[in-house]
């Protein structure tokens, strides 16, 4: 996919968020899902521009998975946007705007979902009115059991809603009182525990990898949690966490919530100098270079509060795809 065809997609997401525990298939105690052949996928997503349901093909292989996730794997930012664009809430539920209850406000994701492979998906307010506001966010799992590098292994995909949520988007605007965005720093608490009650009734031999993803206000929370789940749930390990967000705005400055963050400011030296290696991370954030959020600075990790705020443990605002210099303005890329 190209840089034009990139931020098309982008775009579709653009301006626009779900059934708490829906069950779509039952929980299993062995293999769930399946593995699917490499290739392109289509996937249903949301377009606001067009103001109907669109269909995108992305290419999708298992392999993403077999190599540890501080690796930058640009086909793999490409396959998450994917799933990202799908959790947007459908153009056809927004008949339904006002009524709570399943109406098929998750139907694209849950149809990727199925066509990659996934089962046993769950779903959290989804089946809320659109026009709903309050400090939580969309979001859905599910997973799948594949044999990677020789080894059982249980992948988790974890995907938060950042269009079509209506209401919601009021809560983007609940700063709070101190320099950690409520808005953003509130729904972890949820998400995080629905993961790891996921992860315990998963309970099967082998190991997990996590798949997780999220655009514009899912972005931030997905940022937030990948944070939280290296600190504080040591059986999914950094280079089994595979997180890739798309256009996260800021939502912590110095070192108010140090449960949500990865790092501290991992772009500068103590004197403040502008370092020219990163530490290993496995949390990418990929912000276009016209993207208007705040704390867009050339920062990757919580910042102090004099510089502004940055994305919660990320490693690159933007990274360009291989052989593409990471100077290279028109890419957008900035370190």
């Amino acid at each position: 996919m190209d840089r034009r065809s990139f931020c098309k997609v982008l775009g579709f997401a653009a301006g626009s968020t779900l059934l708490p525990g829906l069950m779509v298939q039952a929980a299993g105690q062995s293999s769930v899902g399946h593995a699917v052949p490499d290739g392109r996928y289509t996937i249903g997503i949301r377009s606001d521009l067009s103001g109907c349901d669109l269909t995108h093909a992305f290419y999708y292989s298992d392999s993403f998975f077999t190599h540890p996730a501080t690796q930058y794997d640009h086909q793999l930012a490409l396959a998450t946007l994917g799933l990202v664009c799908a959790a947007a809430n459908t153009i056809a539920s927004d008949a339904e705007y006002w009524v709570n209850g399943s109406v098929g406000r998750e139907a694209h994701i849950a149809a990727a979902y199925e066509t990659l492979g996934f089962e046993d998906a769950l779903f959290y307010n989804y089946d809320l009115d659109t026009g709903r506001a309050g400090d939580f966010v969309g979001y859905s799992l599910a997973r799948k059991t594949l044999t990677l590098n020789g080894q059982r292994t249980t992948l988790v995909a974890l995907v938060l809603r950042g269009g079509g949520y209506g209401g919601e988007w009021a809560s983007n605007f609940h700063i709070g009182d101190t320099s950690a965005h409520t808005g953003f720093v509130t729904p972890v608490a949820a998400v995080f525990a629905s993961l790891k009650a996921y992860l315990a009734r998963a309970g099967q031999g082998g190991a997990f990898k996590l798949w997780l993803g999220g655009y514009s206000r899912g972005a931030a929370v997905a940022n937030l949690t990948a944070a939280r789940i290296r600190q504080q749930l040591p059986q999914i390990a950094q280079e089994n966490t595979f997180v890739y967000t798309f256009a996260a705005p800021a939502a912590l400055t110095a070192a108010d919530r140090p449960d949500l963050q990865a790092d501290y400011d991992n772009d500068h030296t103590a004197d403040g100098g502008l370092k020219t290696d990163w530490d290993v991370s496995n949390i990418f954030n990929i912000i276009s270079s016209g993207a208007g959020y705040p704390g867009r600075i050339r920062r990757t990790s919580a910042c102090p509060a004099s510089a502004g705020g940055s994305p919660a443990g990320c490693r690159r605002l933007r990274r360009c795809p291989p052989g593409v210099p990471e100077t290279d303005r028109d890419c957008g890329c900035r370190r």
